[in-house]
């Protein structure tokens, strides 16, 4: 796998060359729970993982290291505007440096993953969930594993809960974020109401 959707997306574009690097910034929600582990243990092969809402990475980074302790070659291609959602910006851009009036949360997440050395793992796609969606649908991507943590209203977490669904591999996993927020609690008793409780997340796996 390697870099095949970043050379597909980007071209010969590094997105990490010529990046002045920021400090180290740990800032995340729940990003090193053990339903990270439990959903690639339970996805063979786990070459390809899209996370859709990726902040500042440290979700993504955490499924990193437990794929590179498994020896696996993969990739996780990180879907996010990188513009903060309503919660950061009716708070008065909470948690979020700006710089020219916008956000920096970009530059955190490529800087993160360099001082850890994850730089060829992960792959940033700075879009919206939709056009994240149908551009790699129309590259005929099939992801192993989706990880949803992007908006938490109910109709965005519904839409994504379809269309993720839609291109992720038979017999492949998807995880979601917040299992406790009732809005996506609904949307997951809609549309994929088989799906279990694991460590705050919902998991569910795609019929083969």
């Amino acid at each position: 796998m390697g870099q095949e959707i970043r050379k597909l997306i980007f071209q010969t574009h590094n997105p990490y060359d010529g990046l002045e690097v920021l400090p180290f910034n740990t800032h995340g929600w729940n990003s090193n729970s053990p339903a990270f582990k439990q959903a690639i243990d339970q996805t063979n092969p786990c070459k390809l993982i899209v996370e859709v809402g990726t902040w500042m990475g440290g979700s993504a980074r955490t499924m990193a290291q437990i794929l590179k302790q498994r020896g696996e070659d993969f990739e996780i291609v990180c879907v996010d505007t990188f513009l903060g959602s309503v919660e950061h910006w009716n708070r008065v851009a909470y948690l979020m440096t700006l710089k020219n009036g916008r956000p920096v949360v970009y530059e955190h997440f490529l800087s993160n993953a360099l001082h850890v050395g994850l730089q060829d793992y992960l792959t940033p796609f700075p879009c919206d969930s939709v056009n994240a969606y149908e551009t790699l649908k129309h590259f005929k991507i099939v992801p192993d594993m989706v990880y949803i943590d992007a908006g938490h209203d109910y109709e965005s977490v519904s839409a994504d809960i379809k269309r993720w669904t839609e291109i992720l591999r038979p017999g492949g996993t998807l995880l979601l974020d917040d299992a406790h927020h009732p809005p996506i609690q609904k949307a997951v008793a809609d549309h994929i109401p088989n799906a279990i409780h694991a460590a705050e997340k919902f998991l569910w796996t795609k019929s083969l």
